[in-house]
C-alpha cells in the first residue's frame, strides 16, 4: 500500500493537478474520493483542517491547504523550478489563474448573479492570460517558456473545470491559458492518467 493517501471529492476541482504530478512522477499514492455526501457525513470529521484536500503520510503526518500540497507533488515529481525568477513566474500564473478561479466555482456551484459572475471571469481571465503571455515563448506553451511545472498543472485543473462545466465561457478566446491547458492535456504521462482513468 502506498505511503501517501490523497483525499479530495470525486471532481478535477483542486485535486486533479496534485494527481497528475504524482502520477507524471510516478510517485505511487492513494487516490482517495468522495462524494458531496460522503465528505459531509463521514469525511469531514476527519480532515485535519476541515477542509479537503489534504495529504495523509503512513507516519500519521499530513499536508492541508491544496497549493502546499500541490507543491509537494510536483516537487517529488521535478515540477518545482529551483531558479528564483522562474520560480516567481510560476508563483504569479498561478495566483493569477486562481483569482479566476475563485469566480468559476461561484457559476459552477450557482452562486451569486450568474451575469455578473461571467462578466467578472471574463475580466479575470483576460488578465490571466495577459500575464501568461508575457512569458511564453514562441512555439511553447509552459508558463515559464521552457518546461512544464505545478504552475501549468495547477492552470490546467482550474481550466479543465471551465472546459467540463462552463461551455459559455468560450475559453478558447483565451490563447495563452488554452495552449497551457492543451499542452499538459496532451502530454504523454497525462495522457496515459486519462486512459487508465476510463478503463
Amino acid at each position: 500500500m502506498p505511503d501517501i493517501s490523497l483525499y479530495y471529492f470525486d471532481a478535477v476541482g483542486f485535486g486533479e493537478a496534485v494527481r497528475l504530478a504524482f502520477h507524471i512522477g510516478g510517485v505511487p499514492f492513494e487516490d482517495v474520493r468522495f462524494s458531496r455526501d460522503q465528505w459531509v457525513n463521514e469525511f469531514k470529521a476527519k480532515a485535519p483542517s476541515g477542509k479537503c484536500p489534504w495529504l495523509e503520510f503512513k507516519d500519521g503526518g499530513f499536508i492541508t491547504e491544496s497549493k502546499a500540497i500541490l507543491v509537494y507533488a510536483a516537487g517529488r515529481s521535478g515540477l518545482v523550478p529551483f531558479d528564483l525568477l522562474e520560480l516567481a513566474v510560476c508563483e504569479q500564473a498561478y495566483n493569477v489563474a486562481l483569482d479566476a478561479y475563485s469566480v468559476m466555482r461561484c457559476l459552477i456551484h450557482d452562486r451569486g448573479d450568474r451575469e455578473e459572475n461571467l462578466k467578472d471571469l471574463r475580466t479575470r481571465l483576460l488578465a490571466a492570460d495577459k500575464v501568461l503571455g508575457s512569458r511564453q515563448s514562441k512555439g511553447e506553451a509552459w508558463v515559464n517558456g521552457k518546461s512544464m511545472t505545478y504552475a501549468d498543472l495547477g492552470i490546467f485543473g482550474f481550466f479543465k473545470n471551465a472546459v467540463d462545466r462552463l461551455p459559455d465561457t468560450n475559453v478558447q478566446q483565451y490563447t495563452h491559458l488554452y495552449q497551457v491547458y492543451e499542452a499538459v492535456l496532451h502530454h504523454p504521462r497525462v495522457k496515459d492518467y486519462y486512459a487508465s482513468r476510463t478503463q
